[in-house]
């Protein structure tokens, strides 16, 4: 791991570094008619370090 990057999975809310096995799910999901209702998205694989689409909204 480089340098930092236990800051970058403090910052993740599973609290762990990603493998190849967590995308592979996502991808495997996605190629199979469980998924076929699902087109044109942008899904983050990213152990939820993205912040909320909504965050950035002004508060009212």
């Amino acid at each position: 791991m480089h340098a930092g990057g236990g800051a970058l999975i403090a910052a993740t809310s599973s609290g762990r570094a990603g493998t190849p096995d967590d995308v592979a799910g996502t991808v495997h999901f996605l190629a199979s008619t469980a998924a076929r209702q699902i087109t044109g998205q942008a899904l983050a694989v990213d152990g939820a370090s993205a912040p909320p689409a909504d965050s950035a909204r002004p508060e009212r």
